[in-house]
């Protein structure tokens, strides 16, 4: 995979997380999945501490993702688009020489998943900010 994200999600998760967002976002879901069941079967008193390290400090750690309702995927996604391209990277690309940037998309970013898919979205106002 191109991204980095991939890598960091792989040690979040501990699980090969492939190379498309499909593998990412299932791998993230399951993520979610295996830690709400966790914290069902066990007491508070009997729950342990997560064995899973937080993807990086400025992004999250799994008890925030928990406690605040809002799933690992999208916290983890949105912090990511946030920061991959930002109008630092469409100025150093355009010192370079370059007068064109190819994003590429899926259908998600713009209409949010349908149909059962696990891609997180919609996400319309990163990619705006990208081409502003």
């Amino acid at each position: 995979p191109a991204s980095p994200l991939f890598a960091s999600v792989t040690t979040l998760t501990h699980t090969d997380v492939g190379g498309t967002e499909w593998d990412l976002c299932t791998a993230l879901d399951n993520f979610d999945t295996a830690h709400t069941n966790l914290q069902h079967s066990t007491s508070p008193s009997e729950h342990a501490p997560s064995q899973h390290p937080p993807l990086s400090a400025s992004q999250h750690t799994h008890s925030e993702t928990r406690n605040s309702g809002i799933s690992t995927k999208a916290r983890v996604l949105d912090a990511h688009r946030g920061a991959h391209y930002n109008a630092q990277t469409m100025t150093q690309i355009k010192s370079m020489g370059l007068n064109a940037v190819r994003i590429p998309i899926g259908y998600w970013i713009v209409s949010g998943a349908s149909h059962g898919d696990r891609y997180h979205g919609p996400d319309l106002e990163r990619l705006d900010g990208a081409v502003a």
